[in-house]
């Protein structure tokens, strides 16, 4: 399988005040750079959006999101020490969620994942002159106080992998202490399980560089 454009994320759920991100605040405390560059957005309501050659970060009234533009261990790590920036910075900020993501595409999934889709009602729907497009399958999975939300969609024969470790949080600090030094480890126990429970494993390509 390969990493998905735009799915590599971590997104912090709250009432941003968006006048603070002015380029100037977003260049010095964030991403460290004096020139920002910086996409205006087309529609009235549409996030702004900063980025330099590792990461993208849209921001609107009601969520901040750090998109990976590069599937390396540095870029989740860089993203990580952003998003802990930005709420270090602005630790006053209403937070009620925090989202560590990361999607995956496999065009060969494996016979034991492609039976998890067999559904008893597949003959009875072709039957009916009706096609299936795409089939989903979702797990809500708990390990001690980590959720992880798995998400697999088969369609055409290709399978799509969506992976959202979700935290509930009351402030700025127990978000930080959410993915603070813990992306790179959600991302790894994220590949053992595909690897160990559904045969799925990162091209080598793709793995940490």
């Amino acid at each position: 399988m390969i990493p998905k454009d735009n799915s590599w994320t971590i997104v912090i759920a709250g009432h941003w005040n968006q006048m603070i991100f002015s380029p100037d605040w977003v260049g010095k405390k964030i991403l460290k750079v004096r020139n920002v560059e910086i996409l205006v957005p087309v529609a009235p309501n549409a996030p702004r959006i900063y980025r330099n050659e590792n990461v993208a970060i849209s921001i609107s009234d009601s969520r901040v999101v750090f998109d990976m533009r590069k599937f390396s261990d540095e870029c989740v790590k860089r993203t990580e020490d952003m998003a802990c920036s930005v709420l270090n910075e602005l630790f006053h900020t209403p937070i009620s969620a925090v989202g560590v993501n990361f999607g995956f595409k496999e065009d060969e999934p494996g016979e034991n994942v492609l039976k998890l889709f067999e559904s008893p009602d597949d003959t009875s729907i072709s039957s009916s002159k009706w096609q299936v497009e795409h089939k989903k399958l979702s797990r809500r999975l708990k390990q001690d106080n980590t959720i992880l939300n798995l998400t697999f969609l088969k369609s055409d024969g290709v399978l799509d992998i969506d992976a959202n470790f979700h935290a509930d949080v009351k402030s700025a600090t127990e978000a930080t202490s959410v993915i603070e030094s813990k992306a790179l480890e959600m991302k790894a126990n994220l590949l053992d399980l595909l690897k160990s429970v559904y045969s799925l494993k990162l091209k080598d390509k793709c793995d940490g560089d």
